[in-house]
C-alpha cells in the first residue's frame, strides 16, 4: 500500500436499533445520520441515545397520587410472596430475541404500614414467568413519542402471588430501614450505576429520606423474571406505594 493511500471505514447510518447479527461474524459499523461512529453502552449515565433507538422504557402506576397497595403482613422472606413481578415475554429461541436491562426502580412510601419494625427487601431472578396473582397489571409505556414500538415485558405490582421458585437466583438483598416506613419516604434502586457519593442520613429516624439501593446490573433473559419482595417483620397492615421504573431492552 502506497503511503498516500487512504482507508476510509463507511456506516450505515441507522437511528432505530440494528438488526441483531451472529456472534463472531464482520458487520458494518453503526454510524449516526451525521457520520459520527456511534458507540452505545448498555449502561451508565444517560440513556438518549437508547431513547432515540427505541430501546428505553419506562412504567409507573396508573394514577398520579393513587397508591398500590402491598401485601398485608409480608413478616418474613416467601417465595411466593412479592410487590413487583417483571417477566421478559419473548419466546426462548425467537429470531431476534431481546432481553430486559432495569436501570432504576422508585418506590415512594404513601402508607407506612403498621406495626413494621422494619423494612427490607429481596431480588430475585428466575426461569419463567413467576406472576400467579393479585397486584395490578402495569401497562410500560416508550418515551420516544415517535416510536410505535411496545415493550416485551409484562409487569404487575402490588400485593402479588408469585408462582413457586423454579431456578431462582439472589442478586441482592438487605435493609434499606431499620425502622418503620416513613410516608414520603422514596426508595431509588439503581441497577449496574454508581451512586453519587454524600453524607450519611439518619435512616433510623422519623425523617423523610430518599435512600439510593445499589443493586448489580440485572438481565433478564426470554422466558425470564424479576421479582422483588418487601418484607416487614411485625406488620400488621399493608404498606402503599408510588413507583416508576425504567429499562432497555435489547
Amino acid at each position: 500500500m502506497a503511503n498516500n493511500d487512504l482507508i476510509i471505514a463507511q456506516g450505515v447510518p441507522n437511528r432505530r436499533i440494528p438488526t441483531q447479527q451472529v456472534d463472531g461474524l464482520p458487520t458494518g459499523l453503526r454510524v449516526t445520520r451525521y457520520g459520527e461512529l456511534l458507540a452505545q453502552f448498555v449502561g451508565g449515565a444517560g440513556f438518549q441515545q437508547s431513547a432515540d433507538e427505541e430501546s428505553y422504557f419506562v412504567a409507573t402506576n396508573a394514577t398520579l397520587g393513587t397508591a398500590i397497595v402491598g401485601t398485608t403482613a409480608p413478616t418474613a422472606f416467601s417465595a411466593t410472596v412479592a410487590l413487583l413481578t417483571m417477566f421478559n415475554s419473548v419466546v426462548p429461541g425467537t429470531a431476534g430475541a431481546k432481553r430486559i436491562y432495569p436501570l432504576w426502580l422508585a418506590l415512594e412510601v404513601r402508607a407506612a404500614g403498621t406495626n413494621g419494625t422494619s423494612f427490607q427487601y429481596a431480588l430475585n431472578l428466575d426461569t419463567g414467568n413467576r406472576f400467579s396473582s393479585g397486584g395490578t397489571p402495569i401497562t410500560p409505556v416508550n418515551p420516544n413519542m415517535d416510536s410505535s414500538l411496545t415493550s416485551i415485558a409484562t409487569m404487575n405490582f402490588g400485593a402479588i402471588t408469585a408462582t413457586a421458585a423454579n431456578n431462582a437466583r439472589r442478586v441482592k438483598h438487605g435493609q434499606i430501614r431499620p425502622v418503620i416506613k416513613v410516608i414520603g419516604d422514596v426508595y431509588l434502586f439503581l441497577f449496574g450505576q454508581p451512586i453519587a457519593s454524600g453524607p450519611g442520613a439518619d435512616i433510623g429516624g422519623t425523617n423523610v429520606q430518599e435512600i439510593p439501593v445499589h443493586c448489580p446490573p440485572v438481565v433478564i433473559g426470554p422466558n425470564q423474571s424479576l421479582v422483588l419482595h418487601e418484607i416487614a417483620p411485625s406488620q400488621s397492615v399493608a404498606a402503599s406505594y408510588e413507583f416508576s421504573m425504567g429499562w432497555l431492552e435489547r
